[in-house]
């Protein structure tokens, strides 16, 4: 087993991919569940100062 592989598995349990850690230490490990996470966490559009 890989090095990456073994961490999965000791955040999730499953040494299954695709897993998302969030920077708040969320472990989420389904791809449906990663897309909404993804969209409720959407990050915000950077603003253009005009002068």
């Amino acid at each position: 087993m890989t090095r990456g592989r073994r961490e999965v598995k000791r955040l999730s349990a499953n040494s299954w991919v695709p897993l998302l850690v969030s920077d708040d230490g969320e472990v989420i490990g389904e791809s449906d569940a990663i897309i909404a996470w993804a969209g409720a966490h959407a990050a915000a559009q950077p603003t253009i100062s005009a002068t």
